[in-house]
Parts: structure tokens; sequence; C-alpha cells
């Protein structure tokens, strides 16, 4: 019985969440916990406007998440354009209970240039179709079109999955030749 039960955890589908490949993302705004706009509501797709950004829509701060977004961090400051952004969007009942945490994680993991920040839904931004087994979604978005979406459930996100969303941010950071 337990190695059937394996077998069906081992084949189940990815998580589907956030916005369709494709689509514009929408615009959102959400209480600042870390830098010059900390305990403003800041929307910072309409800041980015045209430039590539990385959103990560984390239920819960946790060390693997917080090493992602370090990695994530590094690639943005080392990237050619020097343009883009990127933010981590905790979705929390109580942006005031939760702000200090946030605010802790973005020091621990050393952001710098990505800020953290609390929605103060755990559904998350409705256009952004957060799906609730999802605990951690990344939306990556460029030219006002998002580009990729990933996602992983709780206890989900193993050294293959940051692998590939590192990578796949730091192609989509590299500069495109003009025709």
């Amino acid at each position: 019985m337990l190695v059937w039960l394996s077998l069906l955890v081992a084949d189940a589908p990815p998580v589907s969440s956030g916005p369709t490949v494709g689509e514009k993302p929408a615009p959102y705004s959400f209480v600042v916990s870390t830098g010059v706009r900390r305990g403003q509501l800041h929307c910072f797709v309409c800041e980015a406007a045209e430039k590539p950004f990385i959103i990560f829509f984390a239920r819960q701060p946790n060390d693997t998440t917080g090493e992602l977004a370090s990695r994530c961090d590094t690639i943005i400051r080392e990237a050619p354009t020097r343009d883009a952004r990127g933010w981590v969007t905790f979705l929390q009942p109580d942006q005031s209970s939760f702000d200090n945490r946030a605010l802790l994680f973005g020091r621990k993991h050393k952001l710098g240039t990505m800020a953290t920040g609390v929605f103060e839904d755990i559904v998350g931004p409705p256009d952004y179709k957060i799906a609730a087994e999802a605990d951690l979604t990344i939306v990556m978005a460029r030219g006002e079109k998002v580009i990729r979406t990933m996602a992983f459930t709780a206890n989900g996100l193993d050294k293959a999955g940051a692998d590939s969303v590192a990578n796949t941010w730091r192609d989509l950071l590299k500069e495109v030749p003009k025709p």
C-alpha cells in the first residue's frame, strides 16, 4: 500500500498557479516591508512597466524560498541591462502582524534589490490566480507580458526546481540582439 501511495505522489501533476503566459501582468498594491518604501502601499508592477520582473507569491517565509529569492536578487544585480525588478509578496490575512516576519526574511536572505511585503489576502491578487495548494508561485514578465509561471507546493521546491527558476530568470535577463 505504501509503495502504491508513493507512486501516486511521484506521478502527481505539477501545480498550476499564476496568470497565463502571454497575459499582461495586472497591477496590484501591497504594503512594503523593506527598503525605502517600507510601510507604504505600492504597485511594483506599475513601476516596472515594460522592464523585466520576477514576483514571488509566498505563503510563508522559509529558508528554501529565501535562498532562491537571494539567488534571483543576485541575478538582478549582475544583469547586463540593470533594469530588472523583483519582489516577494507574502499572502497573509493581517499585514500588521506579519510585517516584521517579512522584514526579517528580507534581512536574513540579504535581499538588496528585491523588496518584501504583504498582500492582505491569502488568495492573492485575483488576476494572478494563485492556486490554493501553491506555497510559492513565481511569475516572470518582460515587455508587459507574462513569460513564465512556476509553482511549488509546501516542501515542493527542491534543488532542481530552484535551479530551473534561477536559470530561467537569468536567461530572461540576457540581452536580446536587435534585428
